[in-house]
């Protein structure tokens, strides 16, 4: 899922990012995979380390065929813990993969999901009780 930079503060890029790569030493910070490395998509092993991404996006063509199995690119991205975007501060911030952030936000967005249909459904039947639970009698 893309994400919309509006809410967050004017120097993300400029300093607040890199500094958050920085401690991390370019290193995603659950699994340790390094930012802009081609590795096999589903084992993650690496295949070529400590690229540019300019590099790796000229020459993943040739480590897709090469290794028989599909080549990604991995690309560092900045998770917040508290899922708030302008709570930069540096303990809540993390330098994660791609998987590594999806699975952390995993039961945030189910849950972010769950009261948009609730609410979705407020809105169209604003009468009608929900019903949470069905309960049966024998």
């Amino acid at each position: 899922m893309p994400c919309d930079y509006k809410n967050y503060p004017l120097d993300w890029f400029t300093r607040i990012r890199p500094a958050i790569l920085e401690r991390a030493g370019n290193c995603c910070e659950k699994c340790g995979l390094q930012n802009y490395s081609i590795v096999l998509q589903e084992s993650r092993i690496p295949m070529v380390e400590g690229c540019t991404h300019q590099w790796a996006k000229e020459n993943l063509d040739f480590y897709h065929c090469v290794e028989g199995g599909k080549a990604i690119i991995i690309v560092l991205t900045i998770a917040h813990k508290d899922h708030f975007p302008m709570n930069n501060d540096p303990e809540n911030l993390l330098a994660l993969c791609q998987r590594c952030h999806n699975r952390m936000d995993a039961k945030h967005r189910a849950k972010t999901r769950q009261k948009n249909h609730r609410e979705a459904l407020e809105k169209s039947a604003p009468s009608l009780p929900l019903v949470t639970s069905i309960i049966t009698t024998v």
